[in-house]
């Protein structure tokens, strides 16, 4: 019974929850000044892609933490992050590496078309942008 629920699942994930999105170009839904903000620190963050996300490629993004008044900023807690499908709720675990001062890269799993939520997690606190992968 549960490989039929892993079969569902994965098939579930695979096509993308049968609905094509909309706009041709994946977009982040970020303000300029202070895309993402962290009120347990007081920082600012946000999400820029390596390449931009396409349906069956591996997501590769960056964060970037900052203070508008000062720049780049190494936050005090955990920095974390995953994508949630929209649609259906999978969620993917990218693999999250320390660039340097108060940037992270994010790497990993494979997109599908649809709309995902991309959280990016401070100790406790989550904030999210949603991008449209084409």
């Amino acid at each position: 019974m549960a490989r039929s629920f892993f079969k569902v699942g994965f098939i579930i994930l695979l096509v993308g929850c049968g609905r094509p999105p909309t706009p041709s170009k994946a977009k982040l839904s970020q303000s300029e000044a202070c895309p993402l903000y962290f009120s347990a620190e007081n920082l600012c963050a946000r999400v820029d892609w390596v390449e931009e996300p396409q349906d069956n490629q591996a997501m590769a993004y960056t964060v970037r933490f900052f203070d508008p008044a000062s720049g780049p900023v190494e936050p005090k807690a955990k920095v974390d992050s995953f994508v949630q499908m929209v649609c259906c709720k999978s969620i993917l675990f990218p693999k999250v590496v320390a660039l340097e001062l108060g940037k992270y890269s994010a790497s990993g799993p494979l997109f599908v078309a649809g709309t995902w939520d991309v959280f990016v997690r401070l100790g406790s606190e989550d904030q999210v942008v949603q991008v449209i992968v084409p």
